[in-house]
């Protein structure tokens, strides 16, 4: 029985060393020639922000407020059959409020020819916490995904979206439809408030496109001067 014991745990340390070893460590100018590279960094910390403020058992929860990427360690990258890329991204984010400081390591799967993405796994610890005295509820940050009225200008800024970059060229002449919503970062007491959204558009012939939507919330009189504006993230590593 021992024998076995040794037996499974040596298998299990080579196998977990040989997937460890199956991913390359990306040099800064790789990074910093792959627009991709560098969305899907951003796209993996505000999923997991969102978890970590909202759908955590972890304590602290993190506060609210805007977060950035502050570090990035180390990103990794692993190319398997058929055209699929697995990213693993060390990073370290922060937020002035308090302020907090969290580590975070995730892996974000990508295909190019399609267009395919998603976190496949995320993990983090609280490095600093210092509570903030004042957060009043009305203050900027990341919106819970499970709260429906947080939802309330996402179709008017796909709408906006899919038509003007189809009027423009920059998205084909096709239907298109939410895929995945990573994260809303709601504006809280900005004049005029307001949401971004980051998610995906899935075309009709299943083709993903990764997009970020801001939807102002003004007045139907003010709509043509707030228009929702977007960006459209290329698929090209």
């Amino acid at each position: 029985m021992k024998k076995a014991f040794i037996a499974l745990f040596i298998f299990l340390y080579f196998a977990a060393s040989q997937a460890s070893a199956d991913y390359v460590v990306l040099n800064s100018t790789q990074i910093e020639k792959s627009p991709v590279i560098k969305d899907l960094r951003q796209l993996g910390a505000e999923f997991v922000i969102e978890k970590g403020t909202w759908h955590t058992t972890k304590t602290p929860p993190f506060p609210g407020g805007p977060w950035t990427v502050r570090k990035t360690f180390s990103i990794s990258q692993k190319k398997l059959s058929g055209g699929l890329y697995y990213f693993k991204y060390n990073v370290e984010l922060y937020n002035r409020n308090g302020p907090t400081v969290v580590n975070a390591t995730y892996v974000i799967s990508f295909r190019p020819s399609n267009g395919k993405v998603s976190v496949i796994s995320y993990r983090y610890f609280v490095k600093f916490h210092k509570p903030h005295p004042i957060t009043p509820d009305d203050s900027p940050g990341y919106a819970n995904l499970g709260v429906p009225s947080n939802y309330d200008f996402l179709d008017q800024g796909v709408d906006y979206t899919v038509k003007t970059a189809i009027a423009k060229g920059e998205l084909k002449n096709s239907t298109y439809s939410v895929g995945k919503v990573y994260s809303i970062y709601d504006f809280g007491n900005a004049e005029p408030p307001g949401n971004r959204f980051l998610l995906t558009l899935i075309r009709k012939d299943s083709y993903t496109i990764r997009v970020s939507i801001t939807v102002l919330d003004v007045a139907p009189n003010l709509q043509d001067k707030y228009h929702p504006t977007y960006i459209i993230y290329s698929n090209k590593l």
